[in-house]
């Protein structure tokens, strides 16, 4: 009788040889148009007299216009200093 881990490396190995890759789902080149809803936070340190530093992150979701396709529903998650 077969191990639960074997099952989950035959798994892992039958995708890895039979799955589409996502660059053969990907065209090579092309225009797309899309929104981006965003929230930040952070927080911001006075160094010193009309001196200040900002860290913080700022996060949200890509649309693609079309509704399908190139980043459509892809989450975002960025790191800001200033």
């Amino acid at each position: 009788m077969m191990s639960t881990r074997m099952v989950g490396v035959l798994a892992a190995v039958a995708l890895l040889l039979f799955g589409v890759s996502a660059e053969a789902q990907l065209a090579k080149s092309g225009t797309y148009t899309s929104h981006f809803g965003w929230t930040g936070s952070g927080k911001l340190f006075e160094i010193e007299k009309d001196h200040q530093f900002f860290v913080g992150e700022f996060s949200g979701t890509n649309f693609n216009d079309a509704g399908r396709g190139f980043l459509h529903l892809t989450s975002w998650v960025c790191p800001g200093v200033n």
